[in-house]
């Protein structure tokens, strides 16, 4: 999966991954030595395998999408934040569970249930 938002050097400038792709390598052919090149540079950067099982940041998506929190050095809503742990994650992990709980107290919450719903809680 490309991850275009993710940030590279390239000729002393930062760029996104999505300028990477579509300014840099407009005129540069599939099996050339300069593709070559760049994929080399910058596959590690721009690219992630998708989690065989998604880390869940919150139970029930009961994500508060508009809080800030401090994230890999920049301030990030936690929906930002629950979408990057469900798309990079797999649950389960040492990475994914300490996150949960780093995020969990500022970014989640108990979704509001009128009567014995869903079916199988007692409260």
């Amino acid at each position: 999966m490309q991850d275009l938002e993710a940030k590279v050097l390239f000729d002393g400038r930062n760029i996104s991954c999505l300028q990477l792709h579509t300014v840099t390598t407009l005129d540069v052919a599939f099996d050339s030595d300069d593709c070559s090149n760049l994929k080399s540079a910058f596959t590690d950067s721009c690219c992630y395998d998708k989690p065989d099982t998604p880390c869940i940041m919150c139970d029930e998506g009961s994500v508060r999408r508009d809080v800030l929190v401090d994230f890999n050095g920049e301030t990030q809503t936690c929906e930002i934040i629950g979408n990057y742990l469900g798309s990079r994650m797999n649950n389960g992990t040492k990475e994914c569970d300490s996150s949960k709980a780093e995020f969990m107290e500022f970014c989640c919450f108990d979704k509001c249930h009128i009567g014995h719903w869903p079916p199988w809680r007692s409260d």
